[in-house]
């Protein structure tokens, strides 16, 4: 299978972390339709009991657009990925991006964002087994055998933020 190129360009974009109740619940849109609309899993398999909790931080991916509707030239944003941090288990894990947008290296950006801001040693929330190569290229490695989760199977993801 041939991997297609694109010679669009990566759009403007923002990392910043979910603050406010608007930009958190622009995460969980992502993350519903993603998961959820898009990939078959259950709102009560998505929307955990982390969801609810102080031990959590979503970082918000937007891209920037031209605004005529703002007369200082301030972009608009569109959100488009979300990683969430469990900060309590030092893991990262449901990492979306909405599929328009995935040809731009945003789940790496995302992931590069993680590491920006944590700055000590993470472990990757178990991810689908079609998932490994892209965090193997972002410097993960598996650790431990494979499992099942939500009826798929997953791996647990492990990097050393220490040595990025």
């Amino acid at each position: 299978m041939a991997t297609q190129q694109t010679d669009r360009q990566r759009p403007q974009y923002e990392v910043v972390v979910a603050d406010t109740p608007e930009l958190v619940q622009a995460c969980y849109d992502i993350r519903i339709e993603v998961f959820v609309t898009e990939q078959g899993f259950s709102i009560d398999d998505e929307m955990d009991q982390y969801d609810n909790g102080a031990q959590v931080v979503h970082l918000l991916l937007s891209v920037l657009e031209p605004s005529d509707a703002n007369p200082i030239g301030e972009p608009k944003r569109v959100p488009v990925g979300v990683v969430r941090i469990i900060t309590a288990k030092n893991k990262l894990g449901r990492l979306a991006i909405l599929k328009p947008y995935r040809s731009y290296g945003f789940g790496k950006v995302l992931v590069e964002s993680v590491h920006d801001w944590a700055k000590s040693q993470l472990k990757k929330d178990d991810e689908k087994i079609h998932a490994i190569p892209f965090y193997e290229k972002c410097g993960y490695h598996a650790e431990g055998p494979q499992f099942e989760e939500d009826g798929a199977p997953h791996q647990k993801m492990v990097i050393d933020i220490t040595r990025i």
